[in-house]
């Protein structure tokens, strides 16, 4: 074995080696340097040339930091170690550095949804953020102290933060914040009216509760003139929908754009829903029901549907949303007067069966773009791209990315001056729960794969069209998101091996890898991927194309976070990835468990350290075994550190 390869480095490229031992040596300066130069005196110096020598001494700019923390938190799900860092950088003597980590600190804090969680975000935001004076980030953390408030059942002082901002400003935003914060369904429509008025439009009433949620209460009562243009399909795909999806149809027959078809798809529903579409179909001619064959999630319901849409544009609506009765005619209208447009989106937000408003993902913005409310060109978009993927979750941005990717970057616009023209329901379940495949506004697991796995097909390929029926995948995906799934729910898959490691690194780690999995392939066994992220390379790395390849021709599966998998052996080339714990990890039920190492420790220490990372799964029946990488004898069964 040479000397050089007895390290086990999470980042072996010997290029980046030499780099980090230069700036290992002058970082030893820095020290010296902040004393020799005040504040005052550094933010004389130009700035490109602080740029260069925060490159050389290898100081990241604090934006950046936390940004790459902020992936580490969410995305590869390093709570433990990034929450300690943040924590860290939240000490800082520098302010810049210190007011971005406390915010992420407070926004991570308040998103547990907790009585401790909101407690210890008020505590962040009174340390550091009780002076910020730019408007956005002033109202932005209104609303996240308000909603804080709220958890702790200080409704009182909420309110009082939110009328403070309000006297100075009037935003969208905040109106639905102030609405959140009053109990009576009068004023909490007053304030939804607030928001809609800044962008004209018809304020919307609640029409008296007759045992229905405050939710499908909501109507438009003032009478507003039709419009006409050309023809609008809108696929409405429906699964066990029976309880909502009225409120879905009647908004789209209030519509005042007229010429309209509405396609629904009953995915196979198990409850009432093709007998309550049925019945809106009876008293409606412009609603159509379809019925699937076969549950295969939504984007093949919308695809049985485009294939018998005939309007010159089409859109999709969710089974259990309301929409303002000018939703359609605002972006069919926008369409007809913009014909180099291909496609434009409505915002929304979020609300529950109570009309309570909820952000996903980005604190202090309760409007955002609404995927599913993509218009676009019928006859051009089916021409160039065809239909939408065909996979369970995750469609919508991939549809959107492949318009812009194949008809360039404006063909999609994003209607945000027209304001909030659909509320999407969000289910009380879901504002707390952890739905390993849903999108909490970060893509992890199976998101996270297809995200990165779409994007690189987008890139490789000059055509981008998707067939239907589709009779070959363009790309790999995780089998959670196969229309047909390989195993019936509870059920487990089986492989012989997995293995664990980081498939983002170049260089030795890559190739030990590969001599691995090239090994599993000329055994003929069925081979399992775990991307095991190791937290100090560089997290917006993606898993190398060769890795990528591999899962393309089906030589290998990567599993994801949600999935339960049996294997004899998992083997973990890379001892590294183990010393961090991962929350979005599948749940591995092995015979055994081999770490390779090049060097066997002395003692158990390091051992267990790697064990840290690896408590996320059902280590094995038989101990960890730690197994000397090819080429030493040695070997040591260590049982007492199994689960």
């Amino acid at each position: 074995m040479k000397p050089s390869d007895k390290s086990s480095s999470s980042v072996p490229s010997d290029p980046q080696g030499v780099q980090n031992r230069v700036r290992g040596a002058m970082s030893a300066m820095l020290p010296f340097y902040r004393r020799l130069l005040p504040t005052e005196v550094r933010a004389l110096i130009p700035e490109g040339l602080r740029r260069a020598a925060k490159w050389a001494l290898g100081i990241k700019d604090p934006i950046v930091r936390v940004q790459e923390l902020r992936v580490r938190l969410n995305d590869l799900g390093f709570t433990e170690r990034a929450l300690e860092d943040l924590t860290s950088m939240s000490e800082s003597d520098e302010p810049v550095e210190r007011q971005l980590a406390i915010w992420d600190l407070a926004v991570w804090h308040a998103n547990r949804r907790s009585a401790e969680g909101s407690a210890a975000a008020l505590e962040l935001l009174d340390r550091g953020l009780d002076d910020v004076a730019h408007p956005e980030l002033r109202r932005r953390e209104a609303i996240l102290r308000a909603e804080c408030h709220a958890t702790l059942g200080e409704v009182d002082a909420g309110r009082r933060v939110i009328e403070e901002v309000l006297r100075v400003t009037q935003h969208p935003d905040l109106h639905l914040a102030a609405a959140n914060l009053q109990q009576a369904p009068d004023d909490r429509q007053r304030h939804i009216n607030g928001a809609l008025a800044l962008f004209n439009l018809p304020h919307v009433s609640l029409r008296p509760k007759t045992g229905e949620p405050l939710y499908d209460c909501l109507t438009v009562t003032e009478t507003l003139p039709p419009a006409h243009g050309a023809k609008v399909s809108v696929i409405v795909p429906a699964y066990n929908a029976a309880d909502h999806i009225g409120t879905a149809l009647q908004c789209l027959i209030d519509q005042t754009w007229r010429n309209v078809e509405v396609l629904v798809v009953d995915d196979l529903s198990t409850d009432d829903t093709a007998a309550v579409v049925s019945e809106f179909s009876r008293r409606e001619p412009r609603i159509k029901l379809i019925r699937a064959e076969a549950n295969r999630g939504s984007y093949v319901a919308r695809n049985i549907a485009l294939s018998e849409a005939s309007g010159e544009f089409v859109t999709t609506h969710d089974a259990d949303d309301w929409s303002h009765p000018r939703k359609l005619e605002i972006q069919a209208r926008y369409l007809q007067a913009h014909p180099k447009v291909m496609a434009n989106m409505s915002q929304q937000a979020r609300a529950t069966s109570e009309l309570v408003f909820h952000r996903r993902g980005n604190p202090g913005h309760y409007l955002f773009d609404n995927m599913s409310s993509l218009m676009f060109r019928r006859e051009p978009v089916l021409q160039k791209l065809g239909y939408w993927d065909s996979v369970r979750f995750g469609a919508d941005s991939e549809f959107i990315e492949r318009i812009r990717v194949s008809l360039g970057r404006n063909s999609v616009v994003s209607l945000a001056q027209a304001g909030p023209l659909s509320f999407q329901r969000q289910s009380e379940s879901s504002l707390t729960g952890s739905s390993v495949f849903g999108f909490h506004g970060f893509f992890m697991g199976a998101r996270l794969a297809y995200h990165q796995a779409s994007r690189r097909y987008h890139r490789s390929r000059k055509r981008l069209f998707y067939e239907f029926p589709q009779k070959k995948r363009p790309f790999a995906i995780p089998e959670p998101m196969q229309p047909f799934r390989e195993i019936s729910k509870g059920e487990r898959r089986h492989f012989d091996v997995v293995i664990a490691s980081d498939f983002r690194i170049p260089g030795r780690i890559k190739a030990r890898n590969l001599q691995h999995i090239e090994q599993a392939i000329n055994r003929g066994i069925r081979i399992g991927l775990i991307q095991t992220a190791c937290y100090d390379f560089d997290p917006t790395t993606q898993v190398l194309p060769e890795f990528r390849n591999l899962e393309d021709r089906g030589e290998v599966q990567f599993l994801v976070a949600g999935e339960h998998v049996v294997c004899d052996q998992v083997v973990v080339p890379h001892p590294p990835v183990l010393e961090k714990f991962q929350r979005f990890m599948p749940a591995v039920e092995a015979g055994a468990v081999h770490v390779l190492v090049e060097e066997i420790p002395p003692n158990l220490s390091d051992l267990r350290r790697w064990r840290v990372g690896w408590r996320h799964a059902r280590q094995t029946r038989r101990g960890i075994l730690v197994v000397p990488s090819p080429g030493s004898p040695e070997t040591r069964a260590c049982p007492e550190l199994a689960g």
